[in-house]
């Protein structure tokens, strides 16, 4: 009898480590919310907030899979079929939620620029659907954050910084970029001012 509960023991120790990475990305996952809705985006190794996201929707989804297979295995119950269905229709909607993320989102370039005194790294994200060219600029504020600081538009979906046909003017308090609004002679002008 004491061979099986140490068993049992050691049966438990995956789900235990399982269940709490899938709370830990759970709480990664809202607080990347709450940043954005406070216009501050995770940038970690040239990846954002928009990237990593639905990663942290597949390991908690993953996590709780096998963490549902890991008790499955160690219990013996008579609700361990509703226990096996419950743990694969959460795994189908995690998995879906996941799908729903990566496509949900237009496909994003950053490009990342140091202003000449260097004090300020802006990172340009450039992005384009149907007819419409919109992007935004952030800040870097930390290594693994940065805030947003404005946006801008452009006709057709053009895709002005991806041409590099764009031009900064830096000053004490921000930049102005000027930047092709159709990939033609039109252009327009933004004011960005820095984080303060």
């Amino acid at each position: 009898m004491k061979k099986s509960k140490e068993a049992l023991g050691k049966s438990y120790v995956p789900c235990v480590v399982l269940l709490c990475i899938a709370a830990v990305v759970f709480i990664l996952r809202l607080a990347v919310g709450i940043m954005g809705r406070n216009d501050i985006s995770l940038w970690i190794f040239g990846l954002s907030s928009e990237e990593i996201t639905p990663a942290l929707a597949a390991v908690s989804g993953i996590s709780i899979s096998l963490f549902c297979g890991f008790y499955l295995s160690s219990v013996k119950s008579k609700y361990k079929a509703v226990i096996a269905l419950m743990s694969a229709v959460l795994s189908v909607l995690v998995m879906a939620e996941v799908g729903f993320e990566y496509s949900r989102q237009p496909e994003y370039e950053y490009f990342q620029v140091l202003s000449d005194d260097g004090k300020h790294e802006i990172i340009i994200k450039e992005g384009s659907f149907l007819l419409l060219g919109a992007g935004s600029f952030y800040e870097k504020t930390s290594p693994v954050t940065m805030v947003k600081l404005g946006d801008y538009s452009t006709d057709d979906g053009y895709r002005p910084f991806t041409d590099n046909r764009y031009e900064i003017e830096w000053y004490e308090d921000g930049f102005e970029v000027s930047y092709s609004f159709m990939g033609g002679g039109v252009t327009k002008k933004e004011t960005v001012q820095y984080v303060k």
